[in-house]
């Protein structure tokens, strides 16, 4: 059992508006799983390990160092379907639903490197 933080904020300059979030949750699982890989536009893959039994939360990075916006990353929990677009330098935070066997991935227009850590519940 441990304690997992998430901390979120944002700023809009263009609104004004900035909100920021802290959170502490008890996981009771203690297996994970991180990667480093390199995403092609065919889709990736990402079987979580069977030591997860419950997913909890997910962090993705799209590392491209470009800057093209082409360069991006779909991030998905079902083949084709995707819910989030990480551009590149974009990362994010999610909780994942506990029955999530595996994570895909699609480069958008080149291969992109990618980190992303899975946390059990």
């Amino acid at each position: 059992m441990a304690d997992f933080a998430v901390t979120t904020s944002f700023a809009d300059g263009l609104t004004g508006l900035t909100k920021s979030q802290s959170d502490t949750f008890t996981l009771t699982g203690n297996d994970f799983d991180h990667k480093l890989v390199t995403v092609t536009t065919g889709e990736y893959t990402w079987t979580l390990p069977t030591g997860i039994g419950s997913a909890g939360y997910m962090f993705i990075k799209n590392h491209d160092t470009t800057g093209s916006a082409l360069n991006y990353v779909d991030v998905g929990v079902a083949t084709t379907v995707y819910f989030c677009r990480l551009y590149p330098g974009q990362s994010g935070i999610f909780p994942v639903a506990p029955t999530t066997s595996a994570i895909y991935l699609k480069a958008g227009t080149a291969s992109v490197f990618v980190e992303a850590f899975i946390r059990e519940a």
